[in-house]
């Protein structure tokens, strides 16, 4: 994941859209292959250094276009 995302530019972009584009790019060349597990909100955001709701955003954004599933980690 760490590797997907660029340093900000001055782009006027908010950083959820910066993380979304980045994803949704690296995703469309298969820098992150079909069916590669995204780390969870909290461990994503810790390694790159973002609140957990600024990727869960970004997440939601790469759900609603279908490029991810969410799924509930449930522990037994």
């Amino acid at each position: 994941l760490v590797q997907a995302i660029r340093p900000m530019s001055d782009t006027g972009q908010s950083l959820v859209q910066h993380i979304y584009r980045d994803l949704r790019s690296a995703i469309h060349t298969a820098a992150i292959p079909s069916g590669t597990q995204l780390p969870s909100t909290r461990k994503g955001a810790e390694a790159i250094g973002v609140s957990r709701n600024t990727l869960n955003e970004a997440y939601d954004l790469l759900r609603a276009e279908g490029l991810i599933a969410i799924r509930q980690n449930r522990r037994p």
